[in-house]
């Protein structure tokens, strides 16, 4: 039983086959649309400006003007307190009277500069470029299409043609 259901299976198989048709034949070209796209292309380049900048330079401090505010301060200091107070006092007034001596001798200069400053921008262009040929053939009174890259040659095109039973 098995046998003859393998051979009655290899029987229709071989059936099919020998139905089942593929060759090559030419086909007419009836038209060859060229179809374009639109690409857009960026070039950058650089755009610069000189422009004036504020530059500020803060020139050291004298230390002579910090060592004569210590002493004032702390002469200052002395003055308040009682005890070791007037020790505390002495010291805070010597920092202090450096500080303010320092900061009255240092100073501050502005200049202006020029500077160049550059930036990169973009030029677009849109262009328009072939992309593909759509091919449209006849074939037994049958119209059908193809895309390609290249344009065909001549007014015929070679087809494959499969046949196979329908049912």
């Amino acid at each position: 039983m098995k046998k003859s259901i393998i051979a009655l299976g290899c029987c229709l198989l071989a059936s099919n086959a020998v139905l089942a048709s593929s060759f090559s034949d030419t086909a007419k070209i009836v038209s060859v649309d060229e179809i374009f796209r639109t690409e857009t292309i960026r070039t950058p380049y650089q755009v610069c400006e000189e422009k004036m900048i504020i530059v500020e330079e803060r020139t050291g401090s004298s230390p002579v003007s910090t060592v004569a505010g210590a002493i004032v301060g702390g002469v200052v200091g002395n003055q308040f307190g009682k005890g070791s107070g007037n020790t505390a006092m002495t010291a805070a007034g010597a920092a202090l009277g450096g500080a303010i001596g320092s900061q009255s001798s240092s100073n501050t200069t502005s200049s202006a500069q020029t500077v160049n400053q550059c930036r990169t921008e973009y030029n677009t262009e849109n262009r328009t470029v072939l992309d593909h040929y759509k091919v449209t053939y006849d074939y037994n009174g049958r119209q059908s299409s193809w895309r390609t890259s290249q344009r065909p040659t001549g007014d015929t095109l070679r087809v494959n043609v499969n046949i196979t039973p329908s049912g």
